[in-house]
């Protein structure tokens, strides 16, 4: 047998004895995770819930190891810190011990997160030190606080069913407004087909309704909206703010628009076939529409029909890149052929010996066209291929930094692609305060971000200005709840980080798997610099949780005014319904185009 003595051992066979102390760690009632370190020959534990009796827990050990190989401390954490490939960060847990203050880069966000410690030896009771990594699956907050937001029961909603599944799902702001704009359009419409009428008037009125569709998706019409309905005073009553917050479903105005628009001109195409079979009054020699007038106008019709078909919503989803396709291609040609349309209504309806340019300059749908025109081309005049700086996060997700333009608005997303005429994908800029630049957060999902996770990008095309969503609303409480899943904190992050400068007050809810090993250290270290009692749910750890009951908890506790949720549509869906249907004003993407 070795007389190897234990401080020997300790220094010879370091695994051996720290592994050793781990197993005991393990063993001791009311630990969940147990480290190890040695530092000039002492032993130091680490051990979780930071519930746990250190107490309880030192005195058992003192009767099962040897007293040289007692832990000198015993540190309680609410998480244990992990590097990216999923061990315990031990760098980090040894920078705390020695008392040296986190060398994290300048280039991070923010500060990491607080960290509870109790430390035995010392006598101290509690006390908080930083460190460098944040802890998979949970928050700073007492998790006892989470489980019974879990386990409360939600308050009744406060309509009928019938009358919330009206007002929430099937009549919510963006189809309200559709259907006004329908109806609007077709009073007239009606009157116009029991009346009478001649194609110059049926192409006038589809021309403005296109001009209204196309420039309320226009990036800088977009963002002067929000900007005006930003301006209403945070003193203001809450029921006004949160009618101004749904300015994001203006989507509602260019779907009602383009649909009445369609409408229009099949009424033209109706009128232009029976003209053609009628001796035009100007001119005895020849028909009121011209053969080629008609084909023209059968053609945009057709494509009229693609394009409101593929527009469709469940068509939409279904086959989203090929809906993108169509609408770019079929519009762009629609409107060539329109401008072709426009001059040849002008010939067949003028007079022989008119001026033909006075009659251009005199027709509303003229003018239209050009506003259509330059409304369309503006955001390919910003088309540019710019240098990506990659930060590879994970393999589920990685992150594109861009220097080419100041700081975006809180809340605004750019578009991003590799090939500018048959895809553009979407993303949330991430803007950091005192920081020229910005950047994106790409999570896989499918083929297209898959591409760049695994072999990350150097230059891409970028168009348009840096365009407001939805999460930029948040702007208009004085506090808010905000809702993350996955990928989804990227949308959040900007806004969070200038929360404090721009007075409001967030709690943060993110359900997301593996989050720092996902992430990285800077985003999840963000969110918690925002909120320091985010949630921050692991379900790869927990499972799914029920967004609706932790959301409902974190409202009830922080007073806040609305909740902001970005995630898929079906999560999106019931946690805004279930906010809204319990008198909170709850705001989340809706998918219109």
């Amino acid at each position: 047998m070795s007389d190897t003595t234990p401080a020997a051992l300790a220094l010879t066979e370091p695994k051996i004895v720290t592994d050793a102390v781990v197993s005991k760690l393990q063993g001791c009632e009311g630990v969940s995770e147990a480290a190890v370190i040695e530092i000039e020959g002492r032993i130091h534990a680490f051990i979780t819930p930071d519930t746990v009796d250190v107490q309880l827990i030192e005195k058992q050990l003192a009767s099962e190891l040897d007293e040289k190989l007692r832990p000198a401390s015993y540190n309680a954490l609410s998480q244990m810190p992990y590097t990216l490939r999923g061990r315990i960060d031990e760098g980090a847990l040894e920078t705390w011990l020695k008392g040296i203050k986190s060398t994290q880069s300048t280039e991070h966000l923010l500060a990491p997160p607080r960290v509870h410690i109790k430390e035995v030896r010392s006598g101290s009771t509690a006390s908080s030190s930083s460190l460098s990594s944040i802890y998979s699956g949970h928050g700073v907050q007492d998790r006892a606080s989470w489980d019974d937001y879990l386990e409360s029961q939600l308050p009744n909603k406060v309509q009928p069913k019938p009358v919330r599944n009206l007002r929430y799902i099937g009549l919510i702001i963006y189809r309200r407004i559709f259907s006004v704009i329908f109806i609007a359009n077709m009073i007239p419409f009606l009157l116009l087909l029991i009346k009478g009428t001649d194609c110059p008037t049926l192409a006038t009125a589809c021309s403005i309704n296109l001009l209204i569709a196309i420039c309320i998706r226009q990036d800088n019409v977009v963002n002067a909206l929000f900007r005006i309905a930003g301006w209403v005073p945070r003193s203001w009553p809450l029921w006004i703010r949160k009618n101004a917050a749904k300015v994001y479903h203006l989507g509602g105005i260019h779907s009602g628009c383009a649909a009445s628009a369609t409408f229009w001109f099949g009424f033209l195409v109706v009128q232009a076939s029976f003209d053609a079979f009628r001796t035009s009054p100007l001119d005895s020699t020849r028909k009121t529409i011209s053969a080629a007038t008609l084909g023209v106008a059968y053609v945009i019709m057709l494509l009229f029909t693609m394009m409101l078909s593929f527009a469709y919503p469940s068509v939409r989803r279904r086959i989203h890149n090929q809906f993108e396709q169509v609408h770019r291609f079929s519009g762009w040609t629609v409107l060539i052929l329109f401008w072709i349309l426009n001059f040849m209504l002008i010939t067949d309806y003028t007079a022989p010996n008119a001026s033909i340019t006075r009659a251009t300059l005199k027709t509303p749908g003229f003018w239209c066209l050009i506003i259509i025109t330059i409304s369309i081309a503006s955001p390919w005049m910003h088309l540019r291929k710019v240098t990506v700086i990659p930060e590879k996060l994970s393999n589920h997700a990685i992150r594109l930094h861009f220097n080419y333009r100041q700081n975006p608005v809180p809340g605004s997303f750019v578009r991003l692609s590799d090939t500018p005429l048959m895809e553009w994908h979407s993303f949330a800029t991430i803007a950091v305060p005192d920081r020229s630049g910005f950047s994106v957060v790409v999570s896989r999902a499918g083929d297209w971000t898959s591409k760049y996770i695994n072999s990350p990008p150097t230059r891409m095309w970028i168009r348009g200005v840096p365009t407001r969503g939805v999460m930029n609303v948040a702007h208009f409480f004085n506090s808010a709840v905000i809702v993350g899943t996955g990928s989804g904190i990227g949308p959040c992050l900007p806004v969070l980080l200038a929360a404090k400068n721009n007075g409001i007050k967030v709690r943060v809810l993110w359900s997301t798997p593996k989050p720092q090993e996902t992430f990285g250290d800077e985003i999840v270290n963000g969110v918690l610099a925002a909120d320091p009692k985010a949630i921050i749910w692991d379900t790869r750890a927990h499972g799914k949780p029920d967004m609706v009951k932790l959301v409902w908890g974190l409202v009830q506790e922080s007073k806040a005014e609305a909740v902001v949720i970005i995630s898929n549509p079906a999560l999106t869906k019931k946690v805004v319904y279930g906010m809204e249907t319990r008198g909170v004003p709850a705001y989340g993407a809706i998918w219109d185009s």
